[in-house]
């Protein structure tokens, strides 16, 4: 599958840039530093009021068929499309790594984690192994185990003033059901983003 071209990404958002036009942009002296300015959230995301948690995903006859068959290429830009809408607008940073991804299922994803991933048994420690360690680390997981899946880390806080709280998690294209999950890789949790209430920082996928 061909690369995204920039023109295609302009189409989707006018923010959009190459990663050189990125570059060239910045202070040529010495690099941006952007440091963490807010404590941990007082309780777990997933847990505030109105938020949809997943419980057992569903195993489909198509999960079945791939299983045992090749899993099929989704596009960079389906992939984007679907994460821009599950997160909604406003100004926060977007990093796509690759032109395609593979698709694999939100039971598939849901399985690995709770039967062979170990991420949700290490010991949250402040500043040394929180949030956004348990992201990274599941991110790495998963990603060597399932080659290409569109699964990466998301970057998080509250929509409006006090600006009290931040948290990282994972997130995921599930492209046979074209639907965007987050992952709390504390619980192993799937649930879905509160736009009303959350405002997405940073997406690496």
């Amino acid at each position: 599958m061909p690369p995204i071209q920039i023109a295609e990404l302009k189409k989707i958002s006018l923010n959009a840039m190459t990663l050189t036009d990125h570059l060239n942009a910045m202070p040529k002296d010495q690099p941006t530093i952007i440091m963490r300015s807010f404590p941990k959230a007082p309780t777990a995301p997933t847990l505030q009021p109105g938020v949809k948690v997943y419980d057992k995903i569903v195993q489909t006859p198509q999960d079945v068929q791939n299983a045992y068959g090749t899993h099929p290429n989704v596009s960079g830009t389906e992939v984007i499309n679907a994460i821009l809408a599950f997160l909604g607008g406003g100004n926060w940073d977007f990093h796509v790594s690759d032109g395609s991804y593979t698709a694999y299922s939100a039971f598939e994803l849901q399985e690995y984690i709770g039967n062979f991933d170990s991420t949700n048994l290490d010991v949250w420690i402040a500043e040394t192994f929180d949030c956004d360690n348990f992201a990274c680390v599941l991110n790495g997981s998963v990603q060597g185990f399932y080659k290409g899946i569109p699964f990466g880390i998301l970057w998080f806080g509250p929509r409006n003033p006090p600006f009290s709280w931040g948290h990282a998690v994972n997130i995921f294209y599930d492209a046979y059901a074209k639907k965007v999950y987050c992952v709390e890789p504390q619980t192993d949790g799937f649930f879905n983003f509160d736009k009303i209430n959350w405002v997405p920082w940073m997406v690496l996928i």
